[in-house]
């Protein structure tokens, strides 16, 4: 559900900002300092304080009371702000300096500082994959029914959380760590980061060509006679936003297939058919089992449960006799 909306509430929350004459406030961080580097990420802090509080009400309707719905998490109300919390000061630790890096980049490389920016973006990313196991994941409990592998080189690990565990059977227990592992063996991780960086890319291509022209036509009213003004920032991140949008066809197969890669993995390596199906009709309560094609390709970053009922069954027809054998 949070998957869903995520664009859209950016896109509300840069509009409003746009709209209100908030983003002309980079004049506040302009007082504190002159310098730009310095400016900047202190208008990115206020921006990313601002936008968590507008959209707060449809983050809470999205991650908390949606997921409650569907036994999803048992995390409380108290719990749940409090985590919210701690992951806005995650981001204001790390996003305005990235965000000042960005614009660092829009003033020394003029015309492409968008194939700057984004293999930049790919180095960034590679980074906080590498150090978010050992420093970011810790400080959360993530309550919800999940398991992931996260990491990169030295840091990557396979994540089963304690609600996942109580809550399913060990053939359950079984399948979803041999999908995991199916993730890590097929290098799933390096992989989706390089598909992601290049569509990066062509998506700060977009901004660049975009903005250029919004603020030719639209940037007197708001104060905005330049790319490296702050000021630009809701609009770059409305346009960034609205590119990934209209891709999401692309991104949602990129993931998709990994994960279908992941499943067959699993299959092959736990041995657990019947634990693999009964996963997937749990995950499947909040969602369309049985969607159809366009459906699958505009709203699915995962097989649906259908999918991975019928390539258990697949499975277990054609190797009946290796159901639950553990042995090499």
């Amino acid at each position: 559900m949070a998957a869903a909306v995520g664009i859209p509430v950016r896109l509300l929350v840069c509009t409003v900002f746009i709209a209100t004459g908030l983003s002309q406030k980079r004049d506040i961080a302009k007082r504190v300092s002159h310098r730009p580097w310095l400016y900047t990420a202190i208008y990115a802090a206020l921006w990313l304080v601002a936008g968590t509080l507008l959209g707060l009400p449809l983050s809470l309707y999205a991650d908390y009371y949606r997921e409650h719905a569907y036994g999803l998490s048992n995390l409380s109300l108290g719990g749940w702000f409090a985590e919210s919390g701690k992951s806005l000061l995650v981001g204001l630790i790390i996003l305005p300096w990235i965000i000042s890096g960005l614009f660092a980049a829009v003033r020394k490389a003029g015309e492409r500082w968008w194939l700057g920016a984004g293999l930049g973006g790919f180095v960034v990313i590679l980074m906080l994959g590498m150090i978010a196991p050992v420093f970011i994941s810790p400080l959360f409990n993530d309550y919800k029914l999940s398991a992931n592998v996260s990491g990169f080189a030295g840091t990557t690990q396979v994540s089963l959380n304690d609600n996942l565990l109580n809550k399913t059977s060990l053939p359950e227990i079984k399948a979803v760590m041999g999908h995991e592992m199916g993730h890590y063996v097929l290098n799933h991780s390096l992989r989706l980061t390089v598909y992601l960086s290049i569509l990066i890319i062509f998506g700060f291509w977009f901004v660049h060509t975009v903005l250029d022209k919004a603020i030719v036509r639209f940037g007197h009213r708001h104060g905005i006679t330049e790319r490296t003004d702050p000021a630009v920032l809701p609009i770059a991140v409305a346009v960034f936003s609205l590119f990934f949008l209209l891709l999401t066809p692309v991104t949602n197969s990129m993931t998709r297939q990994a994960e279908k890669e992941a499943d067959l993995y699993g299959l092959n390596a736990a041995r657990e058919p019947h634990g693999f199906a009964t996963t997937a009709m749990r995950l499947s309560s909040y969602r369309k089992i049985h969607p159809g094609y366009w459906e699958e390709v505009f709203f699915y970053d995962h097989p649906s449960g259908y999918d991975r009922v019928h390539s258990a069954m697949l499975w277990l027809q054609e190797n009946q006799s290796l159901e639950g054998d553990q042995s090499p």
